[in-house]
Protein backbone atom coordinates (compact mmCIF):
# COMPACT_ATOMS: atom_id res chain seq x y z
CA UNK A 1 0.00 0.00 0.00
CA UNK A 2 1.46 3.56 -0.88
CA UNK A 3 1.92 5.45 2.41
CA UNK A 4 0.18 8.70 1.64
CA UNK A 5 1.83 10.82 4.07
CA UNK A 6 4.87 10.22 2.37
CA UNK A 7 3.55 10.47 -1.30
CA UNK A 8 2.68 14.26 -0.41
CA UNK A 9 6.05 14.80 1.67
CA UNK A 10 8.08 13.89 -1.19
CA UNK A 11 6.11 15.23 -3.76
CA UNK A 12 5.65 11.53 -5.73
CA UNK A 13 3.04 13.32 -7.83
CA UNK A 14 2.73 9.26 -9.71
CA UNK A 15 1.77 7.92 -6.18
CA UNK A 16 -0.66 10.75 -5.11
CA UNK A 17 -2.84 10.37 -8.51
CA UNK A 18 -2.68 6.30 -7.66
CA UNK A 19 -4.22 7.20 -4.55
CA UNK A 20 -6.69 9.37 -6.01
CA UNK A 21 -7.17 7.09 -8.97
CA UNK A 22 -7.91 4.36 -6.07
CA UNK A 23 -9.21 5.79 -3.34
CA UNK A 24 -13.38 5.58 -3.10
CA UNK A 25 -13.47 7.94 -0.02
CA UNK A 26 -10.82 10.78 0.28
CA UNK A 27 -13.11 13.58 0.50
CA UNK A 28 -12.74 15.63 3.81
CA UNK A 29 -12.30 12.63 6.06
CA UNK A 30 -8.87 12.58 6.52
CA UNK A 31 -6.69 14.67 8.84
CA UNK A 32 -5.66 17.10 7.63
CA UNK A 33 -8.26 16.95 4.44
CA UNK A 34 -6.85 15.96 1.60
CA UNK A 35 -7.18 19.75 -0.29
CA UNK A 36 -4.28 21.16 2.68
CA UNK A 37 -2.03 17.98 1.84
CA UNK A 38 -2.37 18.80 -1.67
CA UNK A 39 -1.67 22.96 -1.30
CA UNK A 40 1.66 21.38 0.13
CA UNK A 41 2.73 19.89 -3.29
CA UNK A 42 3.04 23.26 -5.11
CA UNK A 43 1.50 21.36 -8.15
CA UNK A 44 -1.52 22.51 -9.85
CA UNK A 45 -2.59 19.10 -11.38
CA UNK A 46 -2.72 17.51 -8.26
CA UNK A 47 -4.60 20.26 -6.46
CA UNK A 48 -7.10 19.99 -9.59
CA UNK A 49 -7.21 16.19 -9.26
CA UNK A 50 -8.12 16.61 -5.79
CA UNK A 51 -10.88 18.96 -6.44
CA UNK A 52 -12.18 16.71 -9.34
CA UNK A 53 -12.46 14.22 -6.86
CA UNK A 54 -15.26 16.23 -4.90
CA UNK A 55 -12.83 17.40 -2.14
CA UNK A 56 -13.99 21.04 -0.83
CA UNK A 57 -11.60 23.95 -2.14
CA UNK A 58 -13.54 25.90 0.74
CA UNK A 59 -12.59 23.59 3.86
CA UNK A 60 -11.12 24.92 6.58
CA UNK A 61 -8.09 24.01 8.97
CA UNK A 62 -8.20 23.04 12.75
CA UNK A 63 -7.84 26.49 13.17
CA UNK A 64 -10.19 27.90 10.80
CA UNK A 65 -7.92 29.01 8.24
CA UNK A 66 -8.84 28.49 4.40
CA UNK A 67 -7.30 26.99 1.55
CA UNK A 68 -6.80 30.72 0.00
CA UNK A 69 -6.01 32.03 3.71
CA UNK A 70 -3.33 29.47 4.00
CA UNK A 71 -1.61 29.92 0.28
CA UNK A 72 -1.18 33.29 0.91
CA UNK A 73 0.27 33.02 4.40
CA UNK A 74 2.76 30.58 3.35
CA UNK A 75 3.42 33.15 0.69
CA UNK A 76 2.36 30.10 -2.48
CA UNK A 77 1.28 33.16 -4.32
CA UNK A 78 1.85 30.66 -7.71
CA UNK A 79 -1.64 28.82 -6.74
CA UNK A 80 -4.05 31.51 -5.89
CA UNK A 81 -5.18 31.66 -9.37
CA UNK A 82 -5.91 28.12 -9.68
CA UNK A 83 -7.45 28.02 -6.15
CA UNK A 84 -9.43 31.30 -7.05
CA UNK A 85 -10.71 29.15 -10.56
CA UNK A 86 -11.33 26.10 -9.10
CA UNK A 87 -13.77 27.83 -6.29
CA UNK A 88 -11.98 28.77 -3.26
CA UNK A 89 -13.73 32.82 -3.08
CA UNK A 90 -11.02 35.19 -1.88
CA UNK A 91 -14.17 37.56 -0.50
CA UNK A 92 -15.02 34.58 2.29
CA UNK A 93 -14.51 35.52 5.67
CA UNK A 94 -14.21 33.55 8.49
CA UNK A 95 -12.71 34.49 12.12
CA UNK A 96 -10.36 36.17 10.31
CA UNK A 97 -10.20 38.77 7.54
CA UNK A 98 -11.15 37.56 4.21
CA UNK A 99 -8.05 36.83 1.50
CA UNK A 100 -8.53 40.68 0.21
CA UNK A 101 -8.97 42.02 3.01
CA UNK A 102 -5.43 40.80 4.36
CA UNK A 103 -3.63 42.01 1.21
CA UNK A 104 -5.53 45.03 1.96
CA UNK A 105 -4.05 45.02 5.32
CA UNK A 106 -0.62 43.92 5.18
CA UNK A 107 0.05 46.07 1.73
CA UNK A 108 -0.18 43.35 -0.70
CA UNK A 109 -2.37 44.87 -2.79
CA UNK A 110 -1.78 43.84 -5.98
CA UNK A 111 -2.28 40.59 -5.15
CA UNK A 112 -5.85 41.84 -3.82
CA UNK A 113 -6.42 43.03 -7.56
CA UNK A 114 -4.99 40.49 -8.61
CA UNK A 115 -7.44 38.05 -6.65
CA UNK A 116 -10.08 40.30 -7.63
CA UNK A 117 -9.59 40.06 -11.49
CA UNK A 118 -9.30 36.25 -11.58
CA UNK A 119 -12.60 35.54 -8.96
CA UNK A 120 -14.38 38.46 -11.51
CA UNK A 121 -13.19 36.20 -14.41
CA UNK A 122 -14.49 33.13 -12.90
CA UNK A 123 -17.81 34.44 -12.40
CA UNK A 124 -18.02 36.44 -15.84
CA UNK A 125 -17.67 33.24 -17.57
CA UNK A 126 -19.69 30.24 -14.98
CA UNK A 127 -22.88 29.42 -17.01
CA UNK A 128 -25.68 31.66 -16.75
CA UNK A 129 -29.31 30.53 -15.75
CA UNK A 130 -31.79 31.58 -17.85
CA UNK A 131 -34.99 32.10 -16.19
Amino acid sequence: MINVAYALDYKDNESIQYVLDKTQTLKNEMDPPWIFQALETNNREIIRAVVAEGVSIEKENERGFSVLQIALARGKFSLLQTLIELGADPYAANQWDSPITWCEKTGQTAWAEKMEAWYQARIETRPQVND
